[in-house]
């Protein structure tokens, strides 16, 4: 019996543990390199982080053009905070200068960046609006009369 209630506080506070997820250190050193080269130009560097899969799916002009047009929009990243790992990826709020936006790094096996994804930042924790319940008042009664207008 006791083994049992030790099994259900276990498989209770499991869960529970599991969704402060922290991040990893391959990911912390990408993103800080990454942080570092964007806010300097350096985007060859950039590039030099992708794996050979990324280099091919964003050559070195395209990932320039990719880089400084986000520069030329929302400016140089002031801030990184790690969030959650979505799939493969790591994400975090990452504030800019001029916009807040998720930067999402996937990297594989060899700790070279094969995902970079960059969106518009979301909080999670949003309350959930509820639906409203008033019930609706339609502008007729049950003879199909419109209130105000006149009986003949």
């Amino acid at each position: 019996m006791q083994m049992k209630k030790l099994n259900l506080i276990i498989f209770i506070l499991l869960p529970m543990l599991s969704l402060g997820q922290t991040e990893k250190e391959t990911a912390k050193k990408v993103s800080a390199e990454f942080d570092k080269y964007y806010n300097f130009n350096e985007y060859q560097k950039i590039f030099d982080l992708f794996s050979p899969e990324m280099k091919s799916a964003l050559p070195i002009e395209q990932t320039t053009d990719f880089l400084k047009g986000l520069k030329n929009q929302a400016g140089k990243i002031q801030k990184r905070e790690f969030i959650k790992y979505e799939q493969t990826y790591a994400s975090y709020k990452t504030t800019f200068e001029r916009a807040v936006f998720a930067v999402n790094i996937s990297l594989d096996n060899n700790a070279k960046i094969n995902g970079l994804f960059v969106k518009p930042f979301k909080e999670d924790n949003l309350p959930k609006l509820e639906k409203n319940k008033t019930k609706l008042i339609l502008p007729f009664n049950a003879n199909g009369l419109y209130f105000g207008a006149e009986t003949l």
